[in-house]
C-alpha cells in the first residue's frame, strides 16, 4: 500500500491514520469510524454499570485529542515519557469520562 511507504519508524501517528485508512478500505468506514469507536466504548461502559472510563495518548496524536474531546473526554493528567515508541520526551495524557 502507498500510505505504508510514508511512515517512518516511530512515526505514531502516521501508523495509527495508516491503520485507520485499511480500515476504511476494507470495511468501508468512513471518517466517523473513531467516533463510532469512542462512543460505543462509551456506551458499552455505561451498560456494565462504569461509573467513568479513562484512556492514554500522547500529545503528539491531535487527531485522537480532538476525537476524545468530541466524545465527552476530558484532559485529567499529563506526564513527561523519556522513551516512548521509539520516540524521545513525550508526553502522555490521560482522558476522562463520567459516566455517572
Amino acid at each position: 500500500m502507498k500510505a505504508a511507504a510514508s511512515v517512518r519508524p516511530g512515526d505514531i501517528e502516521g501508523v495509527v491514520r495508516f491503520h485507520g485508512e485499511v480500515y476504511r478500505r476494507e470495511w468501508r468506514y468512513d471518517r466517523r469510524f473513531g467516533e463510532y469507536v469512542a462512543r460505543g466504548v462509551s456506551a458499552f461502559a455505561r451498560s456494565a454499570g462504569y461509573r467513568s472510563v479513562f484512556l492514554w495518548t500522547t500529545s503528539e496524536l491531535g487527531t485522537a485529542r480532538r476525537l476524545y474531546e468530541a466524545a465527552g473526554f476530558r484532559r485529567t493528567a499529563r506526564r513527561p515519557a523519556s522513551h516512548l515508541w521509539g520516540r524521545k520526551n513525550i508526553t502522555q495524557e490521560r482522558y476522562s469520562l463520567g459516566l455517572g
